[in-house]
């Protein structure tokens, strides 16, 4: 369907249409108001180049009697700016000429996360409705916790708003909150609002409770680097030779930042060695080193930590060299970085061992399970341990295959 636009002629329509900040947000330009210069509208090719001037204003010609109109957020002075209307429509008429305004107005962003805390450790805390009402207690908006606690708000006006969080769910597990706003404002200008992480603890803890010792204070840590959302975190990390080194990471839930860590080391050169080891590594060219009592503090805790698992490798090769080669073994998974394993599995399944091998020049670090009933197999034994299928494998294959630590 194609429009062969010309600029002159009785067949021509015009618009003449006016961009303006509308502060009190009543799509009428009133003294309070402003004209919107350099501003861009879709809906015709040839109004492409084409922008308001001064004066907020710009003349449209159209062959079409029906014609949309879209302001370009692009082009829009400020990210956090944004037309009314999605979309206006004009019922033009030959030679005729039509006035439409296209009234903006600002919104905000509000983010946040929340965060199941026990023991000075801490979880993201997932699938929880998270809502936003405003003053007079009506729901602006309502959103889902992300996996690592994250949630987000967008399109918000202006004003005072507050934050609840699913207050069935907080009764059903005799949960309280800690970190809750009274109020958060968000301006009138606009704005990205990060608010403090919300804190889920046991009914019985009216405050955080600070549980560390003198000596973990005085542990040195090199620090990776620090990131607002968890996700952000494995672009550092995946990178790291975890098997080398204990990784931490810190939350401060004051400041909403998760800080990426290893250590700690009882002298700081067994820090400054360790930066050494790692520093030629593009994505951890700025590290420094910092003192434990940083980390271990009001307001932090470990959010996460990937264990030293050297004791359960040495323990793991030596029973697999010293195992009947009729015993049977079952892959769970393999992967090629620490990174990927989580204690809890070998609190739970004690039968679970982890070996260091190398396949075709590549190190993995797999988890082996044993079988102890012959009448059993692999796929029902261990189902559900790790995401893979277990597959039965020979014990003189892992021992050829060893890696040592």
């Amino acid at each position: 369907d194609l429009d062969f636009y010309q600029p002159r002629g009785s067949n021509i329509a015009n618009i003449r249409a006016f961009a303006f900040l509308d502060n009190n947000r009543n799509s009428i330009f009133d003294s309070d108001d402003s004209a919107l210069d350099a501003v861009t509208v879709s809906g015709n090719h040839a109004w492409r180049e084409l922008k308001t001037n001064k004066m907020g204003n710009i003349q449209l010609a159209t062959t079409k009697r029906e014609q949309k109109i879209s302001i370009d957020d692009a082009s829009l002075p400020d990210p956090y700016m944004t037309a009314i209307d999605e979309m206006v429509l004009v019922n033009t008429h030959k030679g005729g000429v039509n006035t439409v305004s296209l009234p903006v107005v600002t919104f905000n962003d509000i983010e946040g996360a929340v965060y199941r805390v026990k023991n000075n450790n801490s979880r993201g805390a997932s699938d929880l409705k998270i809502r936003l009402i405003n003053q007079d207690l009506e729901l602006i908006s309502e959103t889902i916790s992300e996996v690592d606690g994250f949630f987000f708000f967008t399109q918000i006006p202006p004003g005072q708003y507050q934050i609840q969080v699913d207050p069935d769910f907080l009764t059903l597990n005799e949960l309280t909150i800690l970190n809750l706003p009274k109020i958060i404002e968000a301006p009138s200008e606009g704005d990205s609002v990060r608010i403090n992480d919300l804190l889920l603890v046991n009914q019985a803890l009216s405050e955080f409770v600070e549980t560390a010792t003198s000596e973990q204070k005085e542990l040195y840590f090199v620090q990776l680097g620090a990131f607002k959302k968890f996700r952000s975190i494995y672009e550092v990390i995946k990178h790291l030779p975890t098997d080398e080194f204990s990784l931490k990471i810190f939350r401060n839930h004051e400041k909403a930042m998760s800080h990426v860590a290893i250590g700690g080391f009882k002298t700081i050169d067994g820090a400054e060695r360790a930066i050494k080891r790692i520093a030629h590594i593009q994505p951890l060219e700025h590290i420094f080193i910092n003192r434990g009592e940083r980390y271990y503090s009001s307001g932090w805790d470990i959010e996460f930590q990937l264990n030293d698992f050297s004791d359960y490798l040495d323990a793991s090769h030596k029973k697999i060299k010293l195992a009947n080669p009729k015993m049977r073994l079952c892959q769970l998974a393999s992967y090629r970085s620490m990174t990927s394993i989580r204690q809890v599995l070998f609190d739970n399944q004690p039968n679970v061992d982890i070996v260091r091998r190398v396949v075709s020049g590549e190190r993995f670090y797999t988890l082996l399970g044993v079988l102890q009933d012959k009448s059993a197999n692999c796929a029902t034994e261990f189902y559900g341990v790790t995401p893979e299928l277990p597959i039965e494998i020979g014990v003189e294959k892992i021992v050829a295959t060893l890696d040592e630590p």
